[in-house]
């Protein structure tokens, strides 16, 4: 897409012998200067494939004796990700977003990535993101996972993962991603540059301009991009580039990514037809939408959860206000009080589950639920709540003994104790919890109904 990085990749070759060093100070282009593109000055293949034609100047600038085989033929990522527009809710779909803000965090590789400048940025977002109005998505480059093995990447951010994260397939779940997203954090990489110039919300958490060239796309959105703010609330933030945004703000960001918009494919199928000397097919070239993201989805009714939960009651409205944050990103860092913590019996960190004002576990794996109620309540002297889940049914026992069924269509059955713990935070009786009243979570708002059990 023109990013034309004036580092080589790891691994990539050394100059050929006797090819002329750089002068001291000059920057070459990845790809397109001579130790790239040319052997003892001779062209090294029959055809360089380029995406705009400013790269074909930048060829000519660079290695004159190859321009001759220059193509300028699109941008086939692209065209697919145009393409594929139309088909958001199905990606937002398999991310299990539920309306909520997809936020993505995109990170080159090395140093001065965004990851490697700001290691923390996925903790920071998850701890100051409200779990039931935001959804943080990662994809990361290739070389990150390559250099360090998946599993550790995964071991790093375990703590992220399970309190919501979601990784995106290296090979094409960040195309996906791009699609779903609602706003996006990232650096000087390709995919930050394909969102930009998809005309959507982007910050710069990172931006190194010595790692691009000027007058290509990314270094473009460089210019245009608003950065990161150290010391401003990153909820704040995000909410000023998602409410604030102009689409204009990148249209010369879309204008410098490809030179032939939408006939990619076209393009590179008769070019290497000619290469053949076969006869190219008449029919159109396919476009193939982007797959949807093949990830673990998350929040569902039987994943461990442990949430840092924030409970207000209202009484002339009849209405507690709910609002949740993830436990364990949060445990070592300063921010707003917590009113309790609502936490599965299957979580891994005893840590959290021995603070837990609300203890949950799964009707299914329970042999004699009664039993499990009361004994968690006499062994968890801080737990005020143990909670039954059972697919949209909440059956709950208070440490005084006080039982009821809650149930609320559309709402996750283990939000529902926190109804009762704010009741009692409010220093209201348990006996006068009515039979039914409103909670608000996030941007959903149902009726909970309280059977209560004699």
């Amino acid at each position: 897409m023109g990013i034309l990085s004036t580092h080589p990749e790891p691994g990539a070759r050394s100059p050929e012998p006797g090819a002329r060093s750089p002068e001291p100070g000059a920057r070459s282009i990845f790809g397109l200067s001579s130790q790239w593109v040319l052997y003892d000055g001779k062209p090294i293949a029959d055809a360089f494939v380029l995406s705009h034609d400013h790269q074909r100047d930048a060829l000519a600038r660079e290695a004159p004796t190859a321009v001759s085989r220059a193509v300028v033929a699109g941008d086939p990522c692209y065209d697919r990700l145009l393409a594929s527009l139309e088909f958001r809710d199905r990606y937002r779909g398999a991310l299990g977003v539920d309306g909520r803000t997809v936020v993505m965090v995109s990170s080159t590789w090395g140093p001065s990535s965004l990851i490697g400048q700001h290691p923390q940025i996925v903790r920071e977002l998850l701890h100051a993101l409200p779990s039931d109005l935001y959804k943080v998505v990662a994809a990361l480059h290739p070389n990150t996972s390559h250099g360090h093995g998946p599993g550790q990447i995964r071991q790093w951010l375990a703590d992220c993962l399970r309190s919501g994260l979601t990784i995106l397939p290296e090979i094409d779940g960040w195309q996906a991603g791009l699609i779903a997203s609602d706003v996006l954090i990232g650096d000087f990489g390709a995919v930050t540059g394909y969102h930009a110039a998809l005309r959507k919300p982007t910050l710069l958490g990172a931006f190194e301009e010595y790692d691009v060239v000027p007058g290509t796309a990314v270094s473009t959105m460089g210019d245009a991009a608003p950065r990161l703010r150290p010391g401003t609330p990153l909820r704040q933030q995000i909410d000023n580039a998602v409410e604030d945004h102009d689409p204009d703000r990148y249209s010369s960001v879309s204008g410098l990514v490809t030179s032939a918009a939408g006939r990619s494919l076209g393009l590179l199928r008769g070019l290497f037809y000619r290469l053949l000397n076969l006869t190219e097919p008449s029919a159109e070239a396919p476009v193939e939408v982007v797959p949807s993201p093949s990830t673990p989805r998350t929040h569902r009714w039987d994943s461990p959860h442990a949430y840092r939960v924030s409970a207000t009651v209202d009484e002339a409205r009849r209405t507690i206000t709910v609002v949740r944050r993830p436990a364990e990103v949060g445990l070592t860092r300063a921010g707003r009080p917590a009113t309790h913590i609502v936490c599965s019996r299957d979580y891994p960190l005893r840590s959290l589950r021995s603070q837990a004002s609300v203890i949950t576990a799964r009707r299914p794996d329970l042999a004699d639920p009664p039993s499990w109620l009361r004994a968690t309540l006499d062994h968890n002297p801080t737990c005020q709540v143990a909670a039954l889940l059972d697919q949209g049914i909440c059956t709950v026992r208070t440490s005084d003994g006080w039982t009821a069924t809650l149930r609320a269509a559309e709402l996750p059955e283990e939000s529902l104790p926190s109804v009762i713990v704010a009741w009692l935070a409010a220093g209201h009786p348990i006996t006068e919890l009515p039979p039914s009243i409103t909670i608000e979570i996030g941007a959903r708002r149902g009726e909970v109904t309280v059977d209560r059990a004699y």
